[in-house]
């Protein structure tokens, strides 16, 4: 998913499919994803079809090069989510690899009254 300064969607796509066990993901299609809708922000997300929500070794492997490739590019990975059955995991919940969720000065500004 591309996200806009304001963490506005600009474009949502399925970048990859695989099989029970693996997908051959290229990083460069996210990079290009991203860079195309000239995202922000990108959250990544995919399913674990045999129902465990933990990530894997793989998921932790490629959660750190795809914020890798997009640091390059000046873009942030926000969150890898994944999501198997009714459960999800969000890297940026759980502070993986610096994904702390939404970045501060994308919050929702209050005005003060004097």
């Amino acid at each position: 998913m591309a996200l806009d300064i304001n963490l506005g969607m600009k474009a949502n796509k399925m970048l990859a499919q695989g099989n029970v066990s693996s997908v051959n993901l290229n990083i460069q299609s996210i990079v290009d994803f991203a860079l195309m809708h000239k995202a922000s922000y990108i959250v990544a997300a995919h399913n674990h079809p045999g129902g465990v929500v933990t990530p894997s070794a793989e998921d932790h492997e490629t959660t750190q090069t795809i914020r890798w490739a997009l640091q390059v590019v000046n873009i942030a990975l926000l969150d890898h989510i994944i999501v198997a059955g009714d459960e999800h995991h969000s890297m940026s919940k759980n502070r993986v690899y610096g994904l702390t969720g939404i970045p501060d000065n994308s919050k929702p500004k209050t005005s003060k009254k004097k």
